[in-house]
């Protein structure tokens, strides 16, 4: 992997996200990302050339439960002792919307 030009940082920015994201950029970790505006300095993972992302979405559990409500108890992947959802209920907005954006910046030193 070629090092990106001197005086170069990257900014990593993951635009909307329901509702926690967890990042990696070329195996390395970015950090856990849980509010708005979900960015990150990528500067230290990037390189020039070709790089990995991975990002993982923890979401808000409504979704599953309404999911799991369609299904029969025993194919279910949740269980509580109160289900406020029903099949037909509206799903969440969930996961990683966007856009996904990468923006470099270059320092130059003025003498």
């Amino acid at each position: 992997a070629k090092m990106l030009a001197g005086g170069t940082s990257v900014l990593l920015d993951l635009g909307t996200v329901r509702e926690v994201a967890e990042v990696w950029l070329n195996g390395k970790p970015l950090g856990i990302l849980w509010k708005p505006p979900f960015r990150v300095d990528a500067t230290a993972a990037a390189h020039a050339g070709r790089n990995r992302l991975e990002v993982r979405i923890t979401n808000l559990w409504p979704n599953r439960l309404i999911g799991d409500s369609a299904l029969p108890e025993d194919k279910r992947l949740t269980y509580t002792t109160f289900q406020p959802y029903r099949p037909t209920d509206p799903l969440l907005e969930s996961g990683l919307i966007g856009p996904v954006t990468l923006m470099a910046e270059k320092t130059i030193v003025v003498k």
